[in-house]
């Protein structure tokens, strides 16, 4: 549910001006924006890109909402990742990342107080997260090897019969 008191139109306006929008914007945002689109310009994002942040004032009291904040202006917009982020929580939607590397970028996110910094370490842990393949090849083989054994075992008795 999006939360009483945000402008979705202002906000979908907002990112499509330069991909950064604030809740309410006035001048002494102006530094954090600048901070973000330093940020942004500073690092890798061509994996995520296009990517949108949106600053939220206030967090709302289910934080479940910054998600659905960022799910509509993704869908408003052009901007394929948007991380919304508030001074108690973040949402966060990727047509390029998993929910896997979503959590984990976001949680690197929010132990940065620096928003910038937040945004940095959201994308290098949300690139960084990788599946283990090794863990994964060995259960498999595992599951593959008990059904082998299993089917064969039954075969077995019902021959003997």
């Amino acid at each position: 549910m999006i939360p009483a008191g945000i402008d979705m139109p202002d906000l979908a306006t907002q990112l499509e001006e330069d991909g950064i929008a604030f809740t309410a914007p006035h001048p002494a945002t102006a530094p954090l924006e600048a901070h973000l689109e330093a940020t942004l310009n500073a690092i890798d994002i061509d994996a995520i890109a296009p990517i949108g942040v949106v600053v939220v004032e206030h967090t709302p009291e289910r934080l479940a909402d910054l998600r659905d904040v960022a799910q509509d202006l993704a869908l408003a917009t052009d901007y394929e990742t948007v991380v919304v982020r508030s001074p108690g929580g973040a949402g966060i939607v990727s047509e390029h990342l998993t929910r896997a590397e979503i959590e984990s970028g976001q949680r690197a996110m929010l132990a940065e107080q620096d928003y910038g910094e937040g945004l940095r370490a959201f994308v290098s842990e949300a690139s960084s997260v990788a599946i283990p393949w090794g863990v994964v090849a060995v259960a498999i083989a595992l599951v593959i090897a008990v059904v082998c054994g299993a089917t064969f075992a039954r075969a077995r008795s019902v021959v003997k019969r």
